[in-house]
């Protein structure tokens, strides 16, 4: 943990075990939140595989499609010409999926990677190019001390091909 967190380039160790607690804790905050940021880039398109036709946005003109309400998957769905049923969470939509209620599931490119790879293996498929792709970024107050020790762990997981790995380990190769 502190390896991946500490990188090297004159890092502050806390050394007593208070210190080292409160640092576990605000490190693994940060791997979460960094993994909660990542879901949010894309979104992707699963479908049951009896909807063989839907492959690209296009083909949602005029199907049922379920996405999460007040995400920004309503208004591309919208644009798409798509019959957007939102739900309040993705586990209703793929359970409106699941049980043929809707034709597709648009949501963000990982949670539905991810779906499909555990969850939904054997009855559901990711389809189509990512689409209505959302960058999102850290914020940190003036001066916090984060901002650098966060830049430097995501540049040195983006480098050292640790993201790559835990990215293919939970979602699979599609969307890279």
């Amino acid at each position: 943990m502190v390896t991946m967190t500490t990188v090297g380039y004159g890092d502050v160790v806390p050394r007593k075990w208070f210190g080292r607690l409160i640092a576990l804790f605000i490190m693994l905050i940060g791997i979460g939140f960094f993994g909660w940021a990542i879901a949010q880039f894309s979104s992707a398109i699963t479908v049951r595989k009896l909807h063989a036709d839907i492959v690209r946005p296009a083909d949602l003109r005029n199907r049922v499609v379920a996405t999460v309400e007040f995400t920004p998957g309503v208004p591309t769905l919208n644009d798409l010409g798509a019959i957007v049923l939102p739900v309040a969470k993705i586990d209703d939509a793929y359970e409106l999926l699941l049980n043929e209620k809707v034709d597709a599931v648009v949501f963000d490119s990982p949670s539905i990677l991810y779906y499909e790879r555990h969850k939904g293996a054997g009855k559901v498929k990711t389809v189509g190019p990512l689409f209505d792709i959302q960058y999102y970024g850290f914020m940190f107050p003036a001066g916090s001390e984060l901002r650098e020790a966060v830049n430097r762990t995501l540049l040195e997981l983006k480098e050292n091909g640790t993201y790559e790995l835990i990215y293919d380990k939970w979602f699979g190769k599609m969307g890279r």
